[in-house]
């Protein structure tokens, strides 16, 4: 992963595979870490809520959307335009520019 794909807070799997948090000390280690690929399970730990069979998940009025025909991916929604998000800390930038604030996540 590039640092500028990064932000303080970002989650990210290290080498040993284990969820941590971007910090200012870490951040030189941003070669050395992987994404997080998004999942149903992934979202519901964010707090968003499925809304029955659509394959969309809803949270403060923000709508992701999981696509099959699109390879599997996530898309979160805003008004018109959508943005695709195929890892974690994608979804947790695009939330933090949408919403202004950060994303709550319990891995």
């Amino acid at each position: 992963m590039e640092e500028n794909e990064l932000r303080i807070g970002n989650f990210v799997y290290n080498f040993m595979k284990q969820p941590i948090k971007v910090t200012w000390e870490n951040i030189k280690w941003s070669r050395d870490v992987n994404p997080i690929p998004l999942t149903e399970e992934i979202l519901l730990k964010c707090g968003f809520v499925e809304n029955g069979d659509t394959m969309q998940f809803h949270l403060q009025g923000q709508i992701v959307s999981f696509n099959r025909l699109d390879g599997g991916n996530f898309w979160i929604m805003d008004t018109d335009k959508g943005i695709r998000c195929k890892y974690l800390h994608q979804l947790q930038n695009t939330w933090y520019t949408f919403k202004g604030k950060e994303l709550e996540i319990n891995l």
